[in-house]
């Protein structure tokens, strides 16, 4: 492989962190990225889905705009060109969660001024907006700016749904979990689900991927190989090794009814969550964030749909500490790979939404 340009893409402001980044070209050419913005830390009631453009194959981009923001912390933006509209995904937490997260870690993420402002506006929340914007939410636009019609779904996933062959949007998530102070018989029970449509508007009813009795299974997402399967990743937290990640992945050969075994990527330690993507020359390239040292940027390419995988590839191995991750790439016009994650280098002490091009 060879690394040809790391880059830093733009935010709205320069002094809040971005994470969690999801790109995909749009039906007009052109490159658009999302990420959770104008955050104060990692969970923080301020997080909003931003975007931004490129229209010379990632060279420069626009100044990100606010596409979603509800007064809830909303993460994990994902992207999908559909049928010639644009797919965002996102969710947000209750703000009992919230809470919770700032009693833990106020000292450690905030100072006494930051503190009292998010203490008081979470505190002050008025909770029927809670009920009103909380939940897992997919947005569809016909211009890829303009995002107008809003759906919320029981799954959730960092990079969202995918397109198969045959023009449907194929979705495989986490079941949404709001985290409230009380238990929540709507939602479906923890797990990895898949659901598809045709429409956007008609979902098929969310079908379970088998459990693992080592690991708590999470963050994954699909794609479809050349020859039709479609591969599922998933985030694999296991049991008996305090928090230890794996990545695991399967197949399902008919959209998502029944699936085969898991097996194990044999990549180990705190790792993931994977985007996968197939590549023009049928290549399959999964990448993944490594959260312990040398923390940095990961890939494997697979050259039979999945039954093998190459040694792992480095696309940084430079980051400061944990808090980074959740890659997603895109393969542009030449061939090369566009990888967006979110990073902290020693001159930019903030996590933001960083690129590599780079080519296998």
């Amino acid at each position: 492989m060879k690394i040809l340009k790391h880059g830093i893409l733009p935010s709205i402001e320069e002094d809040r962190r971005s994470c969690w980044p999801s790109i995909c070209r749009l039906a007009d050419g052109r490159l658009a990225a999302v990420f959770s913005g104008g955050r104060t830390a990692h969970v923080d009631p301020y997080g909003r889905v931003d975007i931004t453009y490129s229209s010379d194959e990632g060279a420069t981009w626009t100044k990100p705009i606010t596409i979603f923001d509800t007064p809830l912390d909303d993460r994990d933006a994902g992207i999908v060109n559909w049928k010639g509209k644009t797919v965002v995904t996102t969710f947000n937490n209750t703000i009992f969660m919230q809470m919770r997260n700032f009693i833990q870690w106020r000292d450690y993420c905030w100072d006494a001024e930051w503190q009292k402002i998010i203490g008081d506006y979470l505190v002050n929340f008025p909770m029927k907006d809670e009920k009103k914007y909380l939940g897992s939410i997919l947005l569809i636009s016909e211009d890829g700016q303009n995002f107008t019609e809003e759906i919320k779904l029981p799954v959730t996933a960092p990079h969202g749904p995918v397109v198969l062959k045959d023009g449907t949007l194929f979705y495989v998530g986490g079941a949404y979990q709001s985290h409230n102070s009380e238990e929540n018989t709507d939602e479906l029970p923890t797990g990895i689900y898949v659901m598809a449509t045709k429409d956007g508007q008609n979902w098929t009813v969310p079908t379970a991927l088998p459990k693992v009795d080592f690991a708590a299974l999470y963050e994954p997402h699909a794609v479809e190989c050349n020859d039709g399967r479609v591969l599922i990743f998933a985030r694999a937290e296991q049991y008996a090794t305090g928090g230890t990640m794996t990545i695991l992945y399967t197949y399902t050969t008919d959209g998502g009814k029944t699936f085969e075994p898991w097996k194990n990527l044999g990549v180990e330690g705190n790792v993931g969550p994977t985007q996968v993507i197939k590549l023009k020359d049928g290549r399959i390239l999964a990448s993944f964030g490594k959260r312990d040292e040398p923390c940095g940027i990961r890939a494997v390419v697979s050259e039979d749909d999945g039954a093998t995988w190459s040694e792992q590839l480095v696309i940084r191995d430079d980051g400061m500490d944990w808090d980074l991750g959740y890659p997603c790439s895109v393969e542009l016009k030449n061939g090369n790979i566009l990888t967006v994650y979110y990073f902290k280098t020693p001159n930019l002490d903030i996590q933001r939404i960083h690129y590599t091009i780079w080519s296998i």
